[in-house]
């Protein structure tokens, strides 16, 4: 097998735009042959995952648990984080900084850090996506708290509902969410090591819901790939035909939905 850099650009792993308008975000497995080569080589001198993150030059076997991840672009200068994809959460979030309690993310990317985005906004009290997040605390705070607990009680994250800039897209080709909604986490208890989570449910604040309207299509579709291959996610139209329909969850009692 040639070299992993070789058969993996980064640009692989980059988020594109097809013919129909909708968007299409790479999904691979933590053992793709592309990371698993990473393993036992040093890593290129060019780069520091901490500062940027090229998606071949992943070299952390722990990372990814949820076993399928993307890369995302927040912030104003955009940070790179790898998050694990579920469709069962509603709201997203990543680590931040400062941080009480924060999990080694050091292969998923740089901590994305609260004062150093030029475009990120805290969300009020009193705002409407405060009162719309059932996991959000009303405190004396003036900033929107929010306390989430997901695949068991052991695993939760805790801190402040925020907006920022979400670039999805290769240069300027691609789509942005100047107002992403998101969980800025600031007392984390994960035991993955992905920079966060990014949700598909069927809620207003997740990940999906938000991009939905940009593609103009409220569908996504993927093929979870196998340790062999990498796949995509399309979010929005689609010339696939031969798919299987599943309605995403609106309540937690449904079980006739995907999770």
């Amino acid at each position: 097998m040639s070299s992993c850099t070789n058969d993996c650009p980064s640009s692989t792993f980059d988020h594109v735009i097809n013919s129909d308008g909708a968007l299409e975000f790479p999904l691979f497995h933590r053992d793709h042959p592309c990371i698993l080569n990473h393993l036992n080589h040093p890593r290129s001198s060019g780069f520091s995952a901490k500062k940027d993150l090229p998606i071949d030059l992943i070299q952390d076997d722990q990372i990814n648990n949820f076993l399928f991840l993307m890369p995302i672009k927040l912030g104003t200068p955009p940070v790179r984080n790898l998050v694990a994809v579920d469709t069962g959460s509603t709201l997203s979030f990543v680590q931040c900084e400062p941080c009480l309690s924060c999990h080694d993310q050091g292969r998923a990317g740089q901590i994305f850090a609260l004062n150093k985005s030029e475009s990120l906004g805290y969300v009020g009290c009193s705002e409407e996506s405060c009162r719309t997040v059932q996991s959000a605390l009303r405190l004396q705070s003036k900033a929107c708290l929010y306390s989430m607990t997901f695949g068991g009680a052991s695993t939760y994250s805790v801190g402040k509902l925020v907006t920022d800039r979400l670039a999805i897209g290769q240069n300027n080709s691609g789509y942005t969410v100047p107002n992403f909604l998101f969980g800025c986490s600031l007392d984390t208890e994960y035991h993955q090591h992905e920079a966060g989570v990014f949700g598909f449910g069927a809620e207003s604040f997740s990940f999906f819901e938000q991009l939905a309207p940009l593609v103009g299509y409220k569908a996504f579709s993927y093929c979870w790939p196998s340790d062999k291959r990498q796949d995509t996610c399309p979010l929005g139209s689609t010339t696939v035909l031969a798919l299987l329909l599943t309605p995403p969850c609106s309540r937690r009692t449904d079980d006739q939905c995907m999770h």
